[in-house]
Formats: structure tokens, sequence, C-alpha cells
């Protein structure tokens, strides 16, 4: 009972969070289409939550831990070198990637690279995921989303503006030309309906053909049942179909310009949860 308590609590939590385009421009980018995308929750609290994300960076995956608030407004970002350092970098596995390390050198060098501003930047010395089964402390790069604007991508996506100048730092300091974020995708993931809309929406529109079709070519039933069941049909079509379709449209044009229910649901981080190099 207790477990089920607390799925239902997480569920309540992932569905509030969802609402927030922010969040939910994050989840449906790295579940269908980030190249080699994955993403686990780690916990929900009604507090700050976290996802552990990855996205390819050649024959590697860069990891990097999301706090979000519960708002859903993504507040930092912590990012795991420790893959792309050892297999890219070092070329050997298994590195010291504690304090004084080659591997702290690195994330230094990714500081500078990246060019955030200290408002902007965590760094963590002895950093500990919540994921990792070796339960190792390692030097991490944070940047938090506070007061954070990125002009290159949506103004309710700016996680993709991080996590792109992020990549394009790694390509500076391993001499790579990988994968990058494409803002085509970005915004497909910020106006992603799940294929349930979809099928709501289809289902809507046979229904209203079915309802026509029986009250003008059905002739088995009396014309009065075939009328109250068509227009039974119909009214049920048209609250999926053309209603759905509607809505869909509706946020399409109000994600692109961020106006309507996008702009009214899309909150912006509004607490340190971290320290900051401006601190």
């Amino acid at each position: 009972m207790a477990d089920k308590t607390k799925a239902e609590l997480e569920d309540a939590i992932q569905k509030k969070l969802l609402s927030n385009p922010m969040y939910d421009s994050l989840v449906q980018y790295f579940k269908h289409f980030a190249p080699g995308g994955k993403i686990a929750s780690v916990y929900f609290s009604e507090d700050i939550s976290c996802l552990v994300c990855g996205i390819k960076y050649g024959a590697v995956h860069l990891y990097f831990d999301v706090y979000v608030e519960n708002t859903g407004a993504i507040n930092t970002m912590v990012f795991d070198f420790r893959e792309v350092f050892d297999h890219l970098v070092a070329k050997v596995e298994k590195q010291d990637h504690g304090y004084g390390s080659d591997f702290e050198t690195f994330v230094y060098d990714m500081i500078r690279q990246t060019g955030f501003e200290g408002r902007n930047l965590c760094l963590f010395k002895e950093y500990q995921d919540q994921q990792s089964d070796d339960k190792e402390k390692y030097c991490a790069l944070g940047v938090c989303l506070i007061d954070y604007e990125d002009s290159e991508f949506n103004p309710v996506t700016p996680w993709a503006g991080v996590l792109n100048k992020v990549l394009y730092a790694l390509d500076a300091l391993t001499e790579n030309e990988f994968n990058k974020l494409k803002k085509e995708d970005v915004d497909r993931a910020g106006t992603f309906f799940a294929l349930p809309y979809w099928s709501a929406m289809i289902a809507g529109y046979v229904a209203i053909l079915g309802g026509i079709l029986l009250i003008a070519v059905n002739k088995a039933w009396p014309a009065f049942l075939n009328w109250i069941l068509g227009i039974i049909l119909i009214l049920a079509g048209l609250l999926c179909g053309p209603n759905l379709t509607w809505f869909i449209l509706r946020h399409n044009k109000e994600y692109r310009t961020t106006t309507g229910d996008v702009e009214k649901d899309f909150i912006k981080p509004s607490k340190f949860i971290f320290t900051t190099l401006e601190d």
C-alpha cells in the first residue's frame, strides 16, 4: 500500500511538472529526439525533483543531472564529464576524477570554454550523483538557469541553449565535431503530443463520419434510432476530432510566439539551490 501511495504521489508530481513547457520540452526531447537520448527519474518530491539525462557524444554519452523546482522550472543542470574524459581525453578508463586530478583541470577548462557568467556557474569539487552504483565523488560543472537566456532557442527552452553551449565547448577541448542540438528538434519536442492525443483525434473524425453514414445510409435499423445514435456519434466526434485539432494547432502557435497558455504556464526558476561562483 505504501509503495502504491508513493507511486501515485510521484505520478501527481510528474503531471504537475509537465504542465510547465520548460520541463515538458526537455522530457519529450530526451524521450523522442535526442541522439542516443536517455532519461530517467532519480526522485520526485514536492520541493525539488531530479532527473538524469544522457545524449550521445561520439561513441560515448554525456550525462547530466537536472534539478527541477515544484513548478516544473528547470533550476540547475549538473554535468558529468567522466565518460567523455576517460574515453576521448585520457583514453584510459577509471581515472581519478577528484580534487587535484587531470580531470579537475579539464572541468576548469570547460568552465572557461563555455563562457557562462559567474551568476549561472556552479563548481562542485566533490559532487556525488544519485544514480551511480560506485558512489564516486567527482568534480562537476553546474549551470543554474535563473535569469539565463539564450537567443538561439525558444525562450521556454533555455535548457537547450545550456546543453548546446556545453557540447560546443566539448568539441573545442576534445578537437571533435559531434552532434549538437537542432532547433527544429527542440521545437518538435516543445510541441510534441503523444500517440493517445492523435488516436483520440482520429477516432473523433471516424465517429463523425460514422454518425453521418448511420443517418444517411443505414436502412437496417429504424430511422429514429439511426438519428439518435448518429447524433450521439457526431457530438462525441466533435469533442475529440475538431476540438483536439484546434487545441494542437493553438498550442503550436502559442509555443512559437510564446503567448497564451504557453506564456502563462512557463514558470522560470526562482530560488538558488546551489552556490554559484558569483556568491
